[in-house]
C-alpha cells in the first residue's frame, strides 16, 4: 500500500519560501564573491600598468633587471604589499633609500598617483569586505598616498566604472608610453 503524506498549504508555502530564501542567499553570496574577484583583478591591472610605466622610467638609469625590481618595490610600497619573494625582500632591504626616493619622485606623476589612489581605495574596500586586512592597515595604506600629495577619494568608484577605468589604464600603460615615461 502506498504511503500517503499530506501537507497543509501553509507547510508547502513555507517549504517553498525556505528554498527560495536559500537560493537567493546563494546567488547573493556567489555574486558578491565574483564581484570582489573582478574588482581585485582590475586592481591588479592597475598595478601591472604602473609597474610597466615605472619600469620604462627606470630602465635608462638602472638597467633592465634593477628597473624591474625597483618598479615592483615601488608598486608594492604604494599598495602596502610585501615583496613577493626572497629576491624582492633582499632588494627592499638593500635599496630602501632608493625606493623611498622614487616614491617621493612620483609626486610629479599625477596620473599614476590618481590611478593608484582609485585602485588602492578599491583594494582596501575589497580587503575589508573579505576581512583580509584590519581597518588600521587600510587607513595606513591610504595615508601613505596622501603623504605623497594625492587626494585619496572618500569612496571607491562603482565596480563597473572602476573595472573599465582599470582596463583603460592598463591598455594605455602597456601599449604605448608617454613622453614623461622616457628617461
Amino acid at each position: 500500500m502506498p504511503l500517503a503524506i499530506a501537507f497543509s498549504a501553509g507547510e508547502v508555502i513555507l517549504a517553498i519560501l525556505a528554498v527560495l530564501a536559500a537560493l537567493a542567499y546563494y546567488i547573493f553570496v556567489y555574486s558578491k564573491r565574483r564581484l570582489l574577484l573582478r574588482m581585485l583583478a582590475a586592481v591588479h591591472m592597475v598595478k601591472v600598468g604602473i609597474f610597466a610605466r615605472l619600469t620604462l622610467r627606470y630602465r635608462a638609469e638602472h638597467g633592465e633587471a634593477k628597473a624591474e625590481m625597483l618598479a615592483a618595490a615601488v608598486v608594492n610600497d604604494l599598495f602596502a604589499l610585501p615583496p613577493s619573494g626572497p629576491d624582492g625582500e633582499r632588494f627592499q632591504r638593500e635599496e630602501r633609500d632608493l625606493i623611498q626616493r622614487e616614491l617621493r619622485n612620483l609626486r610629479g606623476l599625477e596620473d599614476i598617483l590618481d590611478t593608484a589612489a582609485q585602485a588602492l581605495r578599491v583594494q582596501e574596500t575589497v580587503y575589508q569586505a573579505r576581512h583580509e586586512r584590519s581597518l588600521q592597515e587600510s587607513v595606513d595604506a591610504l595615508a601613505k598616498l596622501q603623504d605623497l600629495g594625492t587626494d585619496v577619494p572618500d569612496r571607491a568608484l562603482p565596480p563597473a566604472v572602476f573595472v573599465s577605468f582599470a582596463r583603460g589604464f592598463f591598455k594605455a600603460a602597456t601599449s604605448t608610453t608617454s613622453p614623461t615615461d622616457r628617461a
